[in-house]
């Protein structure tokens, strides 16, 4: 299901839309309204947004500034503005920031509807493209790493290939044991660190068994890694064997 985010600094207006909109029917889940473009960006920050439908002017932190925020660390999330006839042509500065749609208000509850329907369809096409491009990238990084350790490529083409790399001091090597379904396992895992910004990349050595490469840079604190991995154990009933060392 895709997670919906509303944003609109009138409460009738919130409330109208999340009455009419047919979430069930159209494979959405509703999680939370925003007020003001502040509450939308501290939403986002805690949650996995995969749509907002957003006023464009709203208190504190307009549509645009919100749009703009979103684009730049948010890419896999689309936004659906929500536009006054009178600021129409205010809203069309947001299309340099890949809004779906312009909806005009007051919004029929059809027309709402069949605009979901049809954003919801171009977004899971998008992220099927996306984890196929993200698929191929992970092989080619994780050949290039390992011919590195086995000495088959000298440790500056790493550089070259992958520039932030440059930045990683040590690394972090985690041998996860695991008879249970491993992929969902390893995919919440590099979620939650990728999440934070920090690199990772994971090997499969057999059925059960993964070994995850975290890159440390200066700015990312071992108290950091203790709390995400952590998180990660108090929801999985996994083992985890640690190694820390140079990068390569």
């Amino acid at each position: 299901m895709l997670n919906v985010l509303i944003a609109d600094d009138e409460i009738f207006i919130r409330k109208r839309l999340i009455k009419v909109i047919e979430w069930e029917e159209l494979n959405l889940n509703f999680l939370g309204e925003a007020e003001d473009g502040i509450g939308v960006l501290d939403i986002i920050s805690k949650n996995k947004i995969d749509l907002i439908l957003l006023d464009i002017k709203m208190p504190h932190l307009n549509g645009i500034d919100v749009c703009k925020h979103i684009y730049e660390n948010y890419p896999t999330t689309k936004i659906i503005i929500l536009s006054g006839y009178n600021d129409f042509e205010y809203a069309r500065a947001t299309i340099k920031y890949g809004i779906l749609e312009y909806l005009l208000k007051p919004i029929s509850s059809d027309a709402l509807n069949k605009t979901l329907k049809e954003c919801s369809e171009k977004i899971k096409k998008e992220k099927k493209s996306y984890q196929q491009i993200q698929r191929y990238y992970h092989y080619e990084k994780c050949n290039h790493l390992y011919d590195i350790r086995v000495g088959k490529l000298p440790i500056n083409t790493i550089y070259d290939k992958y520039p932030e790399l440059y930045n990683t001091n040590s690394c972090i090597f985690l041998s996860v044991f695991i008879n249970e379904n491993m992929t969902l396992y390893i995919d919440k895992f590099i979620d939650l660190f990728r999440s934070q910004k920090i690199d990772c990349e994971y090997f499969k050595e057999t059925d059960y068994i993964y070994t995850i490469q975290i890159f440390l840079c200066k700015n990312v604190s071992f108290s950091t890694i203790k709390n995400l991995l952590e998180t990660f154990l108090n929801t999985s009933s996994i083992n985890i064997f640690i190694g820390l060392s140079n990068p390569f």
